[in-house]
């Protein structure tokens, strides 16, 4: 057998006759489930949640007892495409993975990792928000972390968001690239339609080669990664900040590394930064992914750039007293008194 018809199996809720076709086509185990008979009638994304929270607990109970000597497996949905490096990238994490306790995972997806706005395959960040999209799961954390806290059936809960608020509530982190190894191609979902794809994910870049050496591993962990966090900040150019983000003139290219203050009334809010986001072209849905303590990463214009929270240590420490901090939204509050 071929190695791939040995560690690989798909696994199914209802009929996909595609990706059937595919598993006989090359020999891969599928496993099939009946489909989950929601007990939430609200939505039908209710309903769609429940039945792909129910398989995807079902996949790993699966996978795990497919494969009892395994200390990882990478969870891929139908709908991603890989980067030629995809299986070289997740090599060189895992041992950070095992070294720091505080790692949940490593993801191959950047949710910013637009072509204007992701530019360096080396370069690895930290975030306390899960992206997904290709991931790597160990049995011990399965175990420990989320197999006794999954959500039963049937309660509307989408999986990823239960995910979010476990990894939250323990203060576990993720890896993620700042040029994806994954690309998400499909257009219609529970999830996702045609404009909203078109709108957020069409313009995501896939890494191109075999093999890039990462760099900075050995400054992922928590403290390190914040002080290297510290260290660019602290040598970062700050943008005009008498500017509107929201302008196509707003930054220039050829600074380097930049930093951009976002105004904030606490250090956990990041109002501001979203509405930046939406600026810049990045992801501006419902929060703004890939932070780590108020502070993103990325690119824009050829810069590297750091946007962060004037509330933040970050901000505390480095915004100059001379500038004041972004704030394009408004608060409800604000507009309801009339400022």
């Amino acid at each position: 057998k071929q190695w791939y018809q040995r560690r690989v199996a798909i696994t199914a809720g209802g009929y996909a006759l595609e990706t059937f076709a595919v598993a006989r086509q090359f020999g891969i185990r599928l496993v099939r489930f009946p489909k989950t008979d929601s007990k939430n009638h609200k939505e039908d994304t209710f309903n769609q949640a429940d039945h792909i929270a129910t398989n995807y607990k079902r996949s790993l109970d699966v996978l795990w007892a497919m494969h009892p000597d395994k200390e990882f497996v990478f969870i891929m949905e139908d709908d991603l495409i890989v980067s030629p490096d995809f299986f070289d990238y997740f090599s060189q994490l895992v041992p950070v993975l095992r070294s720091d306790k505080t790692l949940f995972s490593a993801s191959a997806w950047n949710d910013n990792g637009y072509g204007h706005s992701a530019k360096d395959s080396t370069m690895i960040y930290r975030t306390d928000f899960f992206p997904g999209l290709g991931w790597l799961l160990s049995r011990k954390l399965w175990l420990e972390v989320v197999e006794p806290s999954w959500p039963k059936c049937c309660q509307g809960y989408s999986w990823d968001l239960f995910m979010r608020d476990v990894l939250k509530g323990r203060g576990l982190d993720t890896l993620y690239p700042d040029v994806s190894r994954t690309y998400h191609i499909g257009k219609t979902g529970a999830n996702v339609y045609n404009q909203f794809f078109n709108g957020y994910f069409r313009e995501h870049v896939l890494a191109k080669d075999s093999h890039y050496q990462l760099q900075g591993l050995d400054k992922l962990g928590p403290k390190t990664y914040s002080e290297l966090l510290s260290d660019l900040i602290s040598r970062a150019k700050p943008v005009d900040h008498t500017e509107n983000p929201c302008d196509q003139h707003f930054i220039t290219e050829g600074e380097d590394l930049l930093v951009l203050y976002y105004y904030q009334r606490d250090s956990r809010e990041t109002k501001q930064a979203l509405a930046i986001a939406g600026c810049l072209n990045l992801w501006n849905v419902d929060k703004v992914r890939g932070m780590f303590n108020g502070v993103l990463r990325t690119h824009f214009r050829g810069n590297r750039l750091l946007i962060v929270g004037s509330m933040t240590k970050y901000g505390k420490q480095f915004m100059p007293k001379e500038i004041p901090p972004i704030r394009i939204a408004k608060y409800k509050d604000e507009i309801d008194n009339g400022l």
